[in-house]
This record gives structure tokens, C-alpha cells and sequence, in this order.
């Protein structure tokens, strides 16, 4: 009873913690391509977007990117 209990219990966390790590490594890669992205269109980017990538949420650097395409300056990505 107790084993099992604790057996699944650290397959549980094992998972999530996969899981986990998975959606970061995703956000990590988001975050590298816009940073990429921004810096062969704008040249080197300043710290204050270097922020704004590190904090910013996986829809809000689906956002960002899109925007790329069409911004004529840096500020109009992140507006």
C-alpha cells in the first residue's frame, strides 16, 4: 500500500516535471528565434527587449513574432 502510494507518486512528479521542463525548453526556443529575428532586422537589441522577451509568455512571443514581419522600429513590435 505504502510503496505503491509512493511509487506513484514520484512517477507523478516525474511526469510533471517533464512536462515542465518540455513548455520551457519551448518558451526558451520562442525566445530565441524572436531575439534572432529582431536583431537581423534592428541590429543589436537593448536590454529593456531583451527583458521583454525573458518575461514575455508563450502568446505574447507568438505575438511579437508575427509582428516582426510588419514593424518599422523595435518599440512597434512590443506595442
Amino acid at each position: 500500500g505504502m510503496l505503491k502510494g509512493r511509487a506513484e507518486g514520484i512517477r507523478e512528479g516525474l511526469v510533471k516535471g517533464i512536462q515542465e521542463g518540455i513548455q520551457e525548453g519551448v518558451l526558451n526556443g520562442q525566445r530565441e528565434v524572436l531575439a534572432r529575428l529582431l536583431a537581423l532586422k534592428f541590429g543589436v537589441l537593448p536590454s529593456a527587449a531583451q527583458e521583454r522577451i525573458a518575461c514575455a509568455t508563450h502568446d505574447q512571443l507568438a505575438e511579437y513574432t508575427l509582428r516582426v514581419l510588419s514593424a518599422e522600429t523595435l518599440d512597434a513590435v512590443f506595442d
